[in-house]
């Protein structure tokens, strides 16, 4: 049923971008040359006429590749951010799911052996300074792909050990 509905809604998709893109005027076999303000352009195995100062007759011909640059950069922007969201979330829950467990780490326990408040102020710490480069280093586009890939990676990490974590009862002293 899903397959059937979703080659439905592809199909219905693909049909209403045909009738915009036959929307614009074609040039037939057989009905004239151009005039003096249009001019003959090849596209996808059509003839298209279109005024000649360049102006289109479509908005789907007015996105410039500043626009879509444009967009594309918008995107990762969004990723990143969202990435940085999934690596915070992930060590919270990593914390709250070890908080007054004993702690196998001995860097994060704390003088009784469970994680606490040190466990909380290293763990926020790491967190801190994995982002602080990011934040300094915004601007420089480049450089979000291996900054979201790290992230999403990291808090995979953290999501498995928050689970692990989730797992273990805590002690009843």
């Amino acid at each position: 049923m899903k397959s059937k509905l979703r080659s439905g809604s592809a199909t219905l998709t693909l049909l209403c971008a045909s009738f915009m893109l036959s929307a614009q005027t074609t040039a037939q076999p057989g009905e004239g040359t151009p005039t003096s303000n249009t001019r003959p352009v090849l596209m996808e195995s059509r003839n298209l006429l279109l005024p000649a100062n360049g102006a289109s007759m479509s908005p789907l011909n007015n996105v410039t590749i500043a626009q879509v640059t444009d967009r594309t950069d918008r995107k990762a922007k969004l990723i990143w951010r969202i990435s940085i969201a999934a690596l915070v979330t992930a060590s919270a829950m990593d914390a709250a799911t070890s908080m007054g467990k004993y702690e196998s780490n001995g860097v994060l326990r704390g003088s009784d052996g469970k994680f606490g408040t040190k466990g909380i102020a290293l763990k926020a710490g790491i967190t801190g300074i994995t982002l602080l480069p990011q934040l300094l280093l915004r601007n420089h586009a480049n450089l979000r792909k291996p900054f979201t890939i790290a992230n999403f990676a990291q808090a995979g990490m953290y999501s498995a050990v928050a689970i692990h974590n989730a797992g273990i009862a805590k002690p009843r002293n």
